[in-house]
């Protein structure tokens, strides 16, 4: 399934179906404000402090596009329903893959995200977000907000909007999809990784499924952006902007679907829901394979114990229940006993 051969997927179908430290980790704007700081040498980050142990299992949480459907749905009834939900799930990070609130984006809209989410910083939870296309059109009410929690390690004129981090025995790596792929940053960040999970996270999918506006719109870029995530090792993209969950199989055509990049949207976190989907852009040399598609709100759950990984997508069963609904795990190569 994912990128080195070897790797095996396995599936389970539930209803119908240091490691370092970050170079910021703990602070979190408007309602909490514990800072550990962090440390930018150039435009990498450091990894800090001994390496912790790889065995114990931790995790973190994924999902986007909270936008209501109208000016003022800031905060909707589901995004209230995610919020205490992913609370619960006591994961070490949440990433967000951007849309927080109807555009254009504006520092008020982004306080009242951060005030939504109260819950989940107050439990000691950093939250990730990149910026969607509602987001756009206030920059610097983007960074007042989110630059004391955002990594100021990206690429030039990205700082703030692109960044990565590590947690443990991962590295992330967050995309402004509104700004060019940065390239050779990307390259220059993961020819130093030693981390064995690797996996990124932006707004646009890199593989159209519903909007059009996706990253094959420079197929180049994107093509360069796929394969060198491959070969440092990512086991997934995670993407919003189509409201629904999504997943898919990029087959790179060598007859081994062990290693495979998959991406994973999810625009499930309140935005209005849509069911049209189809594989209709530039897919240059891959084959888009669908592996499960739900327009329903919700979110992923990724949990790493050393070398596996294991992926739940838990859907809205019902008003505030959030139950698992796809389930699928990786183990590296070497590690197959797990």
């Amino acid at each position: 399934m994912f990128p080195h051969p070897g790797w095996k997927l396995r599936m389970r179908r539930r209803g119908s179906t240091r490691a370092a430290l970050s170079t910021y980790h703990d602070r979190m704007p408007t309602v909490a404000h514990t800072k550990l700081g962090w440390l930018l040498v150039g435009l990498w980050w450091t990894v800090l402090g001994a390496e912790p142990d790889a065995e114990t299992a931790w995790k973190f949480v994924v999902t986007g596009d909270s936008r209501g459907s109208r000016q003022q749905e800031v905060l909707g009834p589901v995004f209230r329903e995610i919020v205490v939900a992913v609370a619960a799930e006591r994961p070490a990070l949440v990433f967000f893959t951007g849309d927080l609130a109807i555009g254009p984006g504006a520092r008020v809209k982004f306080d009242a995200w951060t005030n939504a989410l109260a819950r989940v910083y107050t439990a000691g939870i950093p939250v990730y977000p990149v910026r969607g296309n509602h987001d756009l059109g206030d920059d610097a009410g983007w960074r007042a907000v989110f630059g004391s929690v955002i990594p100021s390690n990206g690429p030039p004129g990205q700082q703030g909007f692109t960044f990565a981090l590590t947690h443990r025995n991962a590295l992330f790596i967050g995309l402004d999809t509104y700004s060019p792929l940065p390239l050779k940053w990307l390259e220059a960040i993961v020819a130093t990784n030693r981390l064995p999970h690797v996996f990124a996270f932006g707004h646009q999918p890199a593989f159209q499924t519903d909007h059009m506006d996706a990253l094959d719109m420079d197929v180049p870029a994107r093509d360069a952006f796929w394969k060198a995530l491959k070969k440092a090792g990512g086991r997934a993209y995670f993407c919003g902007h189509d409201h629904f969950y999504h997943h898919t199989r990029l087959d790179d055509g060598d007859g081994n679907p062990d290693n495979d990049l998959h991406q994973i949207i999810l625009g499930t976190a309140g935005a209005p829901l849509r069911d049209r989907w189809r594989y209709a852009g530039e897919n240059s040399l891959w084959t888009p394979v669908c592996v499960r598609h739900e327009s329903q709100y919700g979110y992923m759950v990724v949990e790493i114990h050393g070398p596996k990984a294991t992926f739940t997508w838990k859907h809205r069963a019902a008003p505030a229940s959030y139950v698992p609904a796809e389930s699928f795990f990786y183990v590296i190569p070497g590690n197959e006993a797990e």
